[in-house]
């Protein structure tokens, strides 16, 4: 049967667009008389976002209906992004979950060869249809309000309230439209981005909704969202759903460590390590509830194994360091300093793996000025603060190579502004390692 349009100029027009459009999200986007075609990564089926209707605030800005949607697919694309590199971190979401593999399956986009074909195939579907308005609410001092819908086949999926500025109620749109067909990724995206009530809203939709697969990943991550006692029933159902679930074990490995319920603590580890010897995850939890023992020589094995598994994984090169530090304590000099550049190094791979990994900079830095290379400490410092300038471990270490690289007014001045915004500092149970020393130093 002939079709009712101009092919060529369309796929002249899907060409053009093809090369800017198309990611991980957005296969193919194509403009037709009445919106754009989108077939995505989310969903099996075609979709036609048919209209986004604006307010004249916006459209005096510039804003069009087709700017509108392209943000909304570079925010979906950017979010799909996050999920994507969550999953993979764990190595396990792309075996085990339904909507991964679906996703998975739709990677890689479409040649421009490919293009005719596909249009013509998707013309033949009945895509699902997506519109949706953007409404003038208010005006405060600074920016304007908004309140948004988004339908999905009449069905309202995103209904924003109150938000101040386009962007905002753009990023709004592309994170529930998203939801909507990937549930479980969105909340992933969400989590990475510390948005947790929406990740929690995410959540609740694969767990009432959601595979046996879904659902006991979902009851997992909302565990790191939630209180202790939230956090141990969603692990229990986790592991009711399949007692060898090895994220949720690892999981309450450290729930119990905390709790300091240490002799549970290791046989749940054990059963992690059971359930998935191939993964780094149970053997860390294993090695930090040993270090917390201060049993560090059977911690330090532990981190080693962790660290020689085929998944690269930071945070046991960071933990070895640390316990390598503790137990150089009371070492003799030689022996002390073998430890510390054991440690050193042992923080130079962490970083090396992540390079977000804070705490690794941190403690590399505090390594290396113990060892008296203070220029690289004050480099690695700064990263840190950059990571995280608010950390208090980070603000002690920056003081403390400042008095060791011979700035010892200016440390002074900052330890004592430190001492007095904090002074229950020596209490402090998560100060870093050596920080309680470095005060004391800096203002004996």
């Amino acid at each position: 049967m002939p079709l009712n349009f101009d092919s060529n100029g369309l796929l002249e027009k899907a060409q053009v667009l093809f090369k800017t459009i198309t990611s991980a999200v957005t296969s193919l986007a194509v403009i037709s008389g009445s919106g754009w075609i989108v077939s995505t990564a989310l969903t099996q089926q075609p979709v036609l976002i048919e209209r986004i209707e604006l307010p004249g605030s916006l459209e005096g800005k510039g804003y069009k209906s087709e700017v509108v949607l392209q943000q909304v697919l570079d925010e979906m694309r950017a979010l799909q992004e996050i999920s994507r590199s969550e999953r993979a971190e764990s190595a396990f979401f792309a075996k085990t979950l339904s909507s991964s593999q679906k996703i998975d399956a739709n990677f890689g986009g479409l040649s421009v060869a490919n293009v005719e074909k596909v249009v013509r195939a998707i013309l033949g579907t009945q895509p699902r249809i997506i519109t949706g308005e953007i409404i003038l609410a208010g005006k405060p001092d600074s920016e304007q309000l908004f309140d948004g819908r988004l339908r999905v086949d009449n069905a309202v999926i995103s209904r924003p309230v109150n938000v101040a500025g386009e962007q905002a109620i753009i990023k709004r749109f592309a994170y529930d439209l998203f939801s909507h067909f990937e549930p479980f990724g969105a909340a992933l995206a969400a989590y990475r981005r510390q948005d947790f009530e929406s990740a929690r809203a995410s959540l609740r939709q694969v767990i009432a909704q959601g595979t046996t697969e879904d659902r006991k990943h979902a009851l997992w991550l909302r565990a790191k969202l939630s209180g202790r006692l939230q956090e141990e029933a969603d692990l229990q159902e986790a592991l009711q759903l399949d007692p060898n679930f090895h994220l949720a074990l690892v999981a309450l490995v450290d729930l119990r460590r905390r709790q300091g319920q240490f002799d549970e603590a290791l046989t749940l580890a054990d059963r992690a390590i059971a359930a998935n010897k191939e993964s780094p995850y149970g053997y860390h939890e294993k090695g930090r509830v040993l270090r917390t023992q201060r049993k560090f020589d059977e911690a330090i094995q532990q981190f080693e194994i962790a660290c020689a598994q085929k998944q690269k994984f930071a945070p046991c090169f960071n933990q070895m360091g640390e316990a390598m530090l503790q137990k150089q304590e009371n070492a003799p000099r030689e022996e002390s300093i073998r430890a510390m550049r054991s440690a050193y190094e042992a923080f130079v791979k962490a970083m090396r793996i992540d390079g977000q990994h804070m705490w690794a900079h941190s403690n590399a830095a505090y390594a290396a000025t113990s060892l008296g290379n203070n220029g690289d400490a004050l480099s690695l410092i700064n990263r840190a603060l950059f990571l995280d300038p608010s950390l208090l471990t980070n603000r002690v270490r920056y003081a403390y190579i400042l008095f060791r690289s011979g700035k010892r007014e200016e440390a002074l001045t900052l330890a004592k502004a430190i001492m007095s915004e904090n002074p229950g500092i020596y209490q402090n149970e998560t100060l870093g390692y050596g920080s309680r020393g470095a005060m004391r130093t800096m203002l004996q």
